[in-house]
């Protein structure tokens, strides 16, 4: 008797298990020239701004059609009794957004010359300063035969900064190279 009770209880789990279906989850892709940077689905957390520069950092419920259904989460961290800290959930907040509404990522990747530019601009900015106070100090011309190389190398070096650094990326916006493909499983 207990072993045809086994035997029904295996038959029903295999057998339900056969006919249940997995609920269908659509991907969305961040694509940079028809080649995939990012995908997204059910279950993956997703970072975005949206058209109106409003950012969103939640985890995708699901993806239909035109539409992304978020789940975001407030967390606040809070002293323990014991002086420890701990994190803990403030609160829950179901989002849905189009699709259409996806303005631009933020960018992931690695680009150095941010730095050198931040670099080349406060080094060549502060030889200026400095090379401003000696000349005063001892009363010379600032723009003299002398000192003129040294002033325009250091404005060439605040000028390279600056370039550089206004070529870092921090975002990728959707459109031209980079575009968003919704596809159905």
């Amino acid at each position: 008797m207990i072993w045809t009770t086994k035997l029904w209880l295996l038959a029903l789990c295999f057998g339900s298990a056969a006919f249940a279906k997995a609920q269908k989850s659509d991907v969305l892709l961040l694509q940079k020239n028809q080649r995939t940077i990012a995908s997204y689905f059910a279950g993956t957390n997703i970072s975005f701004f949206t058209t109106d520069r409003l950012p969103v950092s939640a985890r995708v419920d699901s993806i239909r059609r035109d539409s992304i259904f978020l789940t975001q989460y407030n967390l606040q961290r809070f002293m323990t009794a014991q002086g420890g800290q701990m994190i803990d959930t403030v609160g829950k907040f179901n989002l849905r957004f189009s699709v259409a509404n996806i303005g631009y990522f933020p960018y992931k990747g690695r680009q150095p010359q941010g730095f050198w530019g931040r670099a080349l601009g406060l080094g060549g900015g502060g030889f200026l300063l400095v090379n401003l106070v000696n000349t005063l100090r001892e009363n010379d011309a600032f723009f003299g035969k002398e000192n003129l190389p040294r002033v325009l190398g250091a404005v060439g070096a605040v000028a390279l900064g600056i370039g550089l650094a206004a070529t870092e990326k921090e975002k990728v916006k959707l459109g031209g190279k980079y575009r968003l493909k919704y596809l159905v499983n």
